[in-house]
């Protein structure tokens, strides 16, 4: 029995191979999925006082990152991690510096935070150049190459998700203004910049997958 499941295994890995198909770690063709249960604040009815804790939650911030975003969803300011940052980040004044270097970081917690920040940002028919421009915009460039890379590889594959979708949209056989009414046709805060540049679609169909794009941005 052993000897022929041993068999039966070696057939189908070799079946795969043939195939082309990724029997092992994540499929040739995928895009991550992250998500988060949100914790319980163990502070209610604080909504009075959120201003003030916002600030507290933006002095530990600037002192230990990860605190300072626990803080922020412990008292209820945010419900999960990746709103603490986002209203840390637009309203709390925390150093840019401290945000990039913690988002690059390899804990747990930080992906989830990444790919929230960059798909809350205006990435849509942008460029190599002007992604960058708009990403650290928001984000202190870290100085360890590997926390740029992390960084950059997520803000890769939420560009490249992001123009696939667009993509489907356009060729779709039922396309109409309606349904593109979410894409603008242009990136609405630099659109001078971006007539220089190869951006969008344009771009896209260049690009085999995401892990291209990264390479580009990472050289850039």
């Amino acid at each position: 029995v052993a000897g022929r499941l041993s068999s039966a295994m070696q057939s189908g890995q070799l079946e795969s191979q043939l195939s082309g198909e990724d029997i092992v770690g994540l499929p040739l063709e995928c895009d991550p999925e992250i998500f988060f249960v949100n914790p319980r604040p163990v502070f209610r009815l604080t909504a009075i006082h959120k201003k003030a804790l916002l600030q507290i939650a933006a002095l530990i911030f600037n002192l230990q990152p990860s605190h300072g975003i626990a803080f922020a969803v412990l008292v209820g300011v945010e419900e999960s991690y990746t709103l603490a940052m986002r209203i840390l980040l637009r309203h709390a004044g925390i150093s840019k510096h401290l945000a990039g270097n913690f988002l690059g970081e390899p804990l747990s917690v930080c992906p989830l935070i990444r790919f929230s920040l960059f798909d809350s940002l205006q990435l849509l028919h942008t460029g190599v150049v002007s992604s960058l421009r708009v990403a650290f915009s928001a984000l202190g460039i870290p100085e360890d190459l590997q926390k740029l890379d992390r960084l950059l590889w997520a803000m890769a594959s939420v560009w490249w998700r992001k123009h696939k979708s667009l993509k489907l949209f356009v060729n779709s056989p039922a396309n109409s203004s309606a349904a593109l009414g979410g894409f603008p046709e242009t990136h609405p805060d630099d659109a001078s910049f971006q007539s220089k540049e190869l951006t969008g679609l344009d771009l896209c169909q260049y690009l085999s997958g995401s892990e291209t794009l990264h390479q580009l941005l990472f050289s850039t």
